[in-house]
């Protein structure tokens, strides 16, 4: 019904519809204005002890918080549990591994226990030896089937993810969001812009939402490093989606305009701050 409203008055429009009835409840995508990181909000705008025209923080700069509000924001839809620690490796009788865990259990607690009773099987095979690995790994949990896997070698050894710890292990979680938009109109699925709140890295994407009617996946990796447990609760940013219309842009690579850079240094001595907000921003209109 929304939909076929902003249609009729020929606005741009982006409809987020769960994929199954039940998920009605999910904590719902939002105008990114309204997701701010916390770090951003709690920031003043000048630096104490500082003149006014020297003092400005980030929070003073307008290309900043359009990067912030820009588009939409789809929320963590419920926790998400990061175990970063040492699994232990289970061996049977003859000495042959058949699993490894990740449990808080200590190894001498686990020797005689069938393996199935650790990793939810019928298995019966009694464990009669446990290591624990000398490297760290990660495991995350959400709700059932939320949460799946890439291979690292769908991205290569050239791959600059893996310079971090866990760059390699590439998860993916499982939006419950269906993404539409008008005839020629894509979306850009990125990080949230300027969010450092958590160890997240999102592998951006663009969509053609305009056919694409089904959720867009979230490959994404662990950039921290810490061994412990670790909650993204229910409502974080996840990913930042920004719509835009599907255009040829030609490329110009022209000679320094002496003229224009004057003009524009004119207006920028005429204020002593906010200058570019004052003299060349287009205030947006926010989404609703």
């Amino acid at each position: 019904m929304i939909r076929k409203l902003l249609q009729s008055k020929s606005k741009p429009w982006i409809e987020f519809s769960p994929e199954k009835k039940e998920l009605t409840e999910l904590e719902k995508p939002v105008p990114s204005g309204k997701k701010i990181p916390h770090w951003f909000r709690k920031l003043p705008k000048r630096v104490q002890g500082m003149s006014v025209s020297e003092a400005g923080t980030v929070k003073s700069c307008v290309p900043f918080l359009d990067a912030l509000s820009q588009g939409f924001i789809i929320p963590l839809w419920c926790d998400l549990l990061i175990d970063v620690d040492f699994p232990i490796i289970l061996y049977d009788a003859n000495g042959v591994t058949i699993d490894i865990v990740m449990t808080k259990m200590n190894t001498d607690d686990l020797i005689g226990l069938p393996i199935g009773q650790l990793n939810g099987t019928d298995n019966a095979t009694i464990i009669t030896h446990a290591k624990r690995s000398d490297e760290l790994e990660i495991h995350c949990k959400m709700s059932d089937d939320e949460i799946s896997h890439h291979a690292w070698e769908q991205v290569g050894n050239l791959c600059d993810l893996k310079k971090f710890k866990f760059g390699k292990n590439l998860r993916k979680l499982n939006n419950p969001w269906c993404i539409k938009t008008p005839k020629g109109w894509s979306v850009q699925i990125k990080n949230p812009a300027n969010n450092f709140e958590n160890d997240i890295h999102i592998l951006e994407g663009v969509v053609d939402t305009d056919e694409y009617g089904v959720p867009i996946l979230f490959p994404f990796v662990w950039t921290g490093s810490e061994r412990g447990e670790f909650i993204i609760p229910k409502g974080t940013p996840i990913a930042q989606v920004i719509p835009f219309k599907r255009e040829k842009v030609d490329l110009i690579v022209s000679d320094v305009d002496e003229q224009s850079t004057a003009i524009i240094n004119s207006k920028l001595r005429s204020r002593i701050k906010d200058r570019y907000k004052l003299e060349f921003w287009h205030k947006r209109k926010k989404s609703e």
